[in-house]
């Protein structure tokens, strides 16, 4: 659930992933006052699990990104026209079913002002011994202005669970953060913790930061220390019980100067 005034009132709505199994919707709920709120559905699917809020057109009010994790594999941006009133697109779509979307993040991430979308895929946690895919990593999806967006692939990584965007080296651009949830985790050198170099809005430097602790579920950045670079915390989810010794509940990672 997110928040955002969609019909200009000046008062705060709700934008909702409603899951359900083999149903959900997404719906915006319009606040009428104190603890009163009508519901509106703009999509009815199964499996939605992100409602990102931002302006994604630069139009003065806030859209809503969606992704859909069953059935179909899905992502969907819903302009908003005012008055509680959406155009709806979408924007990335793709037949392959397992691909596992598992997060969605809006930011300006080449820094030309307007807001684009990463999306992690790697979510397959129906498998219980669960393996890494070649199609596991994250989608970058650039705006184009207009609802327009260029889908490319700036990282592939196992299990791609969740996602975050910081300056992770102090040097004035976003970089980003991936954590992995199911993982070939018998391979002791395997990451569950990588982050990518933004060079000029490319991302093909991949740093491992981690491949002691896995399952992880959830990721952010931010500058715990105050030395202006952004640091990383995480947390893991004890499922299933295998690996259970090298789970933690919230863990987090300091950046450092770098000689290099």
């Amino acid at each position: 659930m997110q928040s955002g005034d969609f019909d200009g009132d000046g008062d705060l709505d709700l934008a909702v992933a409603v899951f359900g199994y083999a149903r959900g919707e997404l719906l915006w709920l319009e606040n009428r006052g104190p603890r009163q709120f009508r519901d509106h559905q703009l999509l009815f699917r199964p499996g939605i699990i992100h409602v990102p809020v931002g302006d994604l057109d630069r139009d003065g009010d806030p859209d809503i990104g969606v992704i859909v994790s069953q059935e179909e594999e899905e992502l969907w941006v819903f302009d908003n026209q005012g008055g509680g009133n959406f155009r709806r697109e979408r924007i990335y779509s793709t037949n392959n079913g397992d691909v596992g979307s598992a997060g969605l993040v809006m930011s300006d991430l080449d820094g030309d002002g307007d807001l684009d979308l990463l999306l992690p895929q790697g979510d397959n946690l129906e498998d219980v011994c669960a393996w890494p895919q070649p199609y596991h990593g994250c989608l970058w999806l650039q705006n184009q202005g207009g609802c327009q967006f260029e889908v490319q692939r700036i990282a592939r990584f196992g299990g791609a669970y969740a996602v975050a965007v910081g300056d992770i080296d102090g040097d004035g651009d976003i970089d980003v953060t991936l954590v992995s949830m199911a993982n070939d985790w018998g391979n002791r050198r395997q990451p569950s913790v990588v982050w990518l170099e933004n060079r000029d809005q490319q991302f093909d430097m991949l740093w491992s930061v981690d491949t002691d602790l896995i399952r992880l579920a959830t990721v952010a950045c931010g500058d715990l220390n105050g030395d202006g670079r952004d640091d990383i915390v995480a947390g893991s989810l004890h499922f299933p019980p295998l690996g259970a010794g090298r789970t933690q509940r919230i863990t987090a990672w300091i950046s450092e100067e770098s000689e290099r």
